[in-house]
């Protein structure tokens, strides 16, 4: 839908494309010469150079031919194809166990459905899960697929993941739809763009997470189907794309924060089309009517007026409209003066550039070398192609999907900290232009560059896969660990004394795990009580024994894990001090894959005496504890029962 004619706006998107694919070319060959990963970006050279002369065409380049033409039945079997490489990508998914923070949303939204339906659109995310705080965090419809997900399986994760999946294609199937509407490409090379979104190995945790499909899935599904229905009006002027538009950027509000970049997204994608001299493909009428103010405000109408209404609905429900206590960038310090100024944009610059050294290390630096160089080349190979071919159609487009769409849905994450699964909506873009580039000049190729470039396509969307499967063998390995602990703990703890002292301990994460929390497979972070309550267990395990869990493993933040264990400790410590506690630790055992129980029993006064030689003073004193001092302490008991009495 972009025109290709000779123009001054013709070359300055050639400018702009070779500037734009210059600037992510230097900041990648940074990044990997900054990581030490040089490897990489000698394969990277090396190879695009091997296919940059494998396609080179034996007759001198002329002008792009007319794009060859798509029959329905590629069509459908391109579409098929997406389906069924997405499933098959993550069948293996299905049955991981709850990790982290499922437990505490599907405890909240087990309750009966049309007691909690209507409290969906008038509290925040969290309240009542128990993870202690405000995030100020407005997602109904976060909580309702978790609702109609436990209507239909309970406590059978099957469903929840089913659920994820679908989503997942539906996602890849609007990435299909878009590359065909916004850049008229086949439907093969449509589909190139489906399947490399499918089968980005930083998508694993967005959707073999549960939590991660109904925070991130789902919002990405209603803007991705949202922004298909916006395109598709401006194709073909007619209102049910309005509509359809309308209603997935509803859906995306209802669902994540990030909707909020949507209105931006469209206009700026308007604005692509203006500079491209874009024209209406369903006529004159359709044209012409597409080249009219009205008809070129009348899809923002109801757009800009759900935005106003929710954000009138924020400001209702929490102190900041959309949580300015977050924001990088403060108004107020910055117009003080100008040493504030230069304050407010240093610390600005600092998290924009963290955030995104950190979403490109995703690609960079936690892949293989290898496997990253094999990437850089032929994304090289195919840029250097392109320029050399001129193939000029779409690649304002391009500029809009590889830079502007990353760049804008982004923003939100700003606010935020740092994650993978936070790409999945931002990865959107340049999937798309990566499958331009990869299609672009096609009617140039001979027989033997068509076989080379098509070689090259399914070896990379075969990397993708083969790293993909990896990240998601963390996920299954993680959730094996999950159920096993939780059926051993339930066990455990029905047999326990309900006034021994039970020290518990699981693992955090499963795989390879980095600085701050990067990399590797959600295991139990956060569940408790959660994972000891129902609906997991007959009955509240949690409440019916004096648990003493590691405080990451608490749902809540430091200070209420520390009441709540301070009350615990000083209630075991009252008595007869020459009176024996029997102390229990129930440790997940790595090595054996199992829970093993180890006990002791010891004086009250020596228990006193440990805790507050770790605490330095009394414990009726130490009102707040820092979580170095809280590790210090269950480490104190965790020892404690490798003694011999």
């Amino acid at each position: 839908m972009f025109d290709d004619r000779p123009s001054v706006g013709s070359a300055i998107s050639f400018w702009a494309f070779l500037l734009f694919a210059t600037l992510v070319a230097g900041i990648a060959a940074f990044i990997l010469l900054w990581r030490a990963r040089s490897s990489a970006l000698l394969i990277a050279l090396v190879l695009a150079i091997v296919f940059e002369l494998l396609e080179r065409p034996r007759a001198p380049m002329t002008s792009e031919g007319p794009p060859e033409r798509d029959t329905s039945r590629a069509l459908w079997f391109a579409t098929a194809s997406v389906a069924a490489a997405t499933c098959a990508a993550y069948l293996p998914t299905l049955h991981i166990y709850f990790l982290a923070d499922d437990f505490g949303y599907v405890r909240l939204y087990s309750q009966p459905f049309f007691h909690t339906f209507m409290r969906l659109f008038a509290m925040d995310q969290w309240q009542g899960t128990g993870f202690g705080n405000t995030t100020q965090e407005f997602r109904p419809f976060f909580g309702l697929s978790y609702m109609v997900d436990h209507w239909l399986s309970g406590t059978n994760p099957v469903g929840y993941h089913l659920t994820a999946l679908l989503l997942h294609v539906g996602s890849s199937l609007s990435i299909f739809a878009l590359a065909r509407t916004a850049l008229g490409m086949t439907s093969w090379a449509a589909a190139f763009a489906g399947l490399l979104f499918a089968l980005l190995p930083v998508h694993s945790e967005s959707v073999a997470w549960i939590a991660g499909s109904k925070a991130d899935v789902l919002s990405s599904m209603f803007y991705l189907v949202g922004f298909l229905g916006f395109l598709s009006h401006r194709v073909t002027g007619h209102a049910r794309y309005a509509v359809l538009a309308t209603a997935g950027f509803f859906g995306c509000l209802m669902s994540k924060e990030i909707a909020v970049t949507f209105p931006a997204m469209l206009l700026s994608f308007d604005l692509v089309r203006w500079a491209s001299k874009t024209q209406g493909a369903s006529g004159d009428s359709a044209a012409a009517g597409t080249r009219s103010w009205r008809a070129i405000l009348l899809p923002y109408l109801p757009i800009a007026a759900l935005l106003v209404v929710y954000l009138v609905a924020r400001g209702a429900m929490f102190p900041t409209l959309l949580q300015g206590e977050r924001w990088p960038f403060s108004f107020r310090e910055a117009s003080a003066n100008l040493a504030g100024f230069h304050a407010q944009i240093n610390r600005l610059w600092l998290v924009f550039k963290g955030l995104h050294l950190y979403n490109l290390e995703q690609f960079l630096v936690e892949l293989p070398q290898w496997s990253v160089g094999i990437v850089l080349a032929l994304t090289l190979a195919w840029t250097v192609f392109t320029v050399r071919a001129g193939a000029r159609s779409g690649m304002l487009c391009v500029l809009f999907f590889g830079g502007a769409w990353y760049a804008i849905a982004s923003i939100p994450l700003l606010l935020t900290y740092h994650s993978a699964r936070h790409l999945y909506l931002p990865m959107a873009g340049p999937c798309i232009a990566l499958a331009w580039l990869a299609s672009s000049g096609w009617t140039l190729l001979l027989g033997r560059a068509r076989v080379v470039r098509v070689v090259a396509a399914v070896a990379l969307l075969s990397i993708l896969a083969g790293q993909l499967r990896t990240q998601n063998n963390n996920w299954v390995r993680a959730g094996e660990i999950s159920q096993k602990l939780e059926a051993e703990l339930v066990a455990a703890l029905e047999v326990t004394p309900t006034d021994a002292l039970v020290v518990v301990w699981a693992p955090l994460k499963e795989g390879k795990v980095g600085e701050a929390w990067s990399g590797g497979a959600y295991v139990w972070p956060w569940v408790m009580p959660s994972a000891l309550q129902e609906p997991f267990t007959g009955r509240d395990l949690y409440s019916a024994s004096r648990l003493l869990e590691f405080p990451d493993m608490y749902c809540c933040p430091l200070g209420q894990w520390w009441e709540r264990k301070r009350s615990l400790l000083l209630s075991v410590l009252s008595g007869e001090p020459e009176e024996p506690v029997q102390v229990q630790r129930l440790a997940w055992d790595e090595r054996n894959a199992m829970v093993t129980r180890r006990e002791r029993e010891v004086p009250r006064k020596h228990l006193r005496a440990l805790i507050e030689e770790v605490l330095g003073g009394p414990l009726e004193d130490a009102n707040t504890i820092s979580h170095e001092t809280a590790i210090k302490v269950m480490a104190a008991f965790m020892d404690l029962t490798d003694q011999r009495q």
